[in-house]
């Protein structure tokens, strides 16, 4: 029982690897530094739906246009500080992929 629960475990945590890993890649366009990309629609929208459309309704459809102002700096302070989702902080992946795309909106 031991043993498959940790194969389980390892399972667990290569599919999440590879999830992340499939979701960031490394982009350089001219004169900008490289850094991570994160795709909205295959990476970031499926976790705001799962996790911010419940209090949020809706904003997933909208938030694909954001740019990087004072809103989305508190909404990046909310998610470090877990003090969202109100349900309880994003996953250690989750939370690095939301926060890579709100990072690429300024172009970091």
């Amino acid at each position: 029982m031991k043993t498959l629960l940790s194969l389980f475990v390892i399972f667990f945590a290569l599919a999440i690897l590879v999830a992340f890993s499939g979701a960031c890649t490394s982009q350089k366009k001219d004169g900008e530094k490289t850094g991570m990309t994160v795709d909205y629609e295959g990476a970031v929208k499926p976790i705001i739906k799962a996790r911010c459309d419940k209090c949020h309704s809706g904003r997933s459809e909208k938030y694909s246009s954001l740019k990087n102002d004072d809103y989305t700096k508190k909404v990046k302070n909310y998610i470090v500080t877990n003090r969202m989702p109100k349900d309880g902080p994003l996953s250690a992946g989750d939370k690095k992929i939301v926060l890579s795309w709100l990072d690429s909106l300024s172009g970091m």
